[in-house]
């Protein structure tokens, strides 16, 4: 996808809106093979260090955007993106704070560039790290930024890894609702639900799996459909990357982002360090 969309000249050739909706179908697939009380534990597990991920790539948007210069609004849609679920995030925050179509698209330029890198440089730091693939789910599901780039990394890193990366993923996405109510002066905080139907997905069928009534093999199947939807969702979403709108916004909103994921990928590691990593 991505190569098209270079070839095309940094135009997006596809619709953005039919990956994310392969996307969450394939979220709401995966839940069906993970037990409810399985996402939970994981949920809890990685509860700490998702508050403090999120708080410090909060503040750190604040201060660092302001000394950058960047606006306000659009320094706070880098920062939901960042700390959050990515474009979904940027979604809900918009239109809470009914933000301009211009910083909306430069805050998703910023956020898809850089889930564009997480697909490559990701696998090669679990790789360098010596991390298991538990760990890099942890690593993958804290600090990068999209759902299909948390799936695509864990993939090229591990396979087995790609459930608990979602599952981290998701956990970190319920906190949208805090926050989008938080950015929501001036607007309205009612979109946020609508924006995140693929986690209520995830965990309606979670709590199906956990009652026992899809045995082994039908949870296999599902596993398989969910990847293969996984896969063409990221071959659509990167086709709909139009690389012109990051090149036109200059490089202030891009160099925002990218500290501000440096700072979510510190803590995670420093977390998966206290846990025995290295």
């Amino acid at each position: 996808g991505l190569l098209l969309s270079s070839a095309a000249r940094g135009a997006a050739i596809a619709p953005a809106s039919l990956g994310k909706r392969l996307l969450g179908g394939a979220s709401v697939g995966l839940g069906a093979t993970l037990r409810f009380d399985t996402v939970m534990a994981v949920s809890v597990e990685t509860l700490g260090v998702t508050i403090l991920a999120i708080a410090a790539t909060i503040i750190a948007g604040a201060v660092v955007g302001r000394v950058l210069e960047v606006g306000n609004d659009l320094r706070i849609l880098i920062a939901a993106g960042t700390a959050i679920c990515g474009a979904s995030a940027i979604g809900a925050v918009a239109a809470a704070r009914r933000s301009s179509t211009d910083t909306i698209v430069s805050a998703l330029a910023v956020i898809v560039a850089l889930n564009t890198v997480a697909l490559f440089l990701f696998p090669a730091i679990g790789a360098y790290g010596g991390m298991s693939p538990d760990q890099f789910a942890v690593l993958a599901g804290l600090a990068i930024h999209d759902t299909s780039s948390v799936v695509g990394a864990a993939l090229a890193f591990d396979p087995s890894s790609v459930e608990r990366a979602v599952t981290v993923k998701l956990a970190r996405a319920g906190w949208i609702a805090p926050l989008v109510i938080l950015w929501s002066v001036g607007g309205s905080a009612t979109r946020w639900w609508q924006l995140t139907w693929f986690l209520w997905g995830f965990l309606l069928m979670s709590l199906i799996a956990s009652t026992g009534v899809i045995d082994a093999s039908s949870a296999a199947l599902v596993r398989s459909v969910a990847r293969a939807l996984f896969a063409a969702a990221l071959g659509y979403i990167g086709a709909a990357v139009a690389w012109r709108t990051l090149r036109a916004m200059g490089l202030r909103p891009l160099l925002l982002g990218v500290v501000l994921w440096l700072i979510a990928t510190v803590v995670a590691i420093g977390w998966l360090k206290t846990r025995g990593l290295g």
